[in-house]
């Protein structure tokens, strides 16, 4: 599995979102946004092997970036029904 910039993941041993925010393979070493359940960010140094095996073993898995349908382009606001963009 290739890790990459950008890439929205969820694991079975937590809820919330991640979103690798900066790899360095040199120091296998990732920087992780993890989003709560609850709304709350923080910022996490995770092991880049472990996390690659954490993938492979499947304790983690991609989330699928929603698409807004006015703007073609990630959605910001995770709409549910009418979307926010046509305020």
């Amino acid at each position: 599995m290739e890790l990459k910039k950008g890439l929205k993941f969820t694991g079975k041993w937590f809820k919330g979102d991640c979103v690798i925010d900066l790899i360095d393979e040199e120091l296998n070493d990732l920087e992780v946004l993890i989003t709560s359940e609850h709304g709350q960010t923080r910022q996490e140094h995770w092991n880049l092997q472990h996390t690659i095996w954490g993938f492979e073993n499947g304790d983690y898995t991609e989330t699928p970036i929603k698409i807004c349908y006015k703007t073609n382009e990630p959605c910001k606001y995770d709409c549910k029904g009418l979307c926010r963009e046509s305020f």
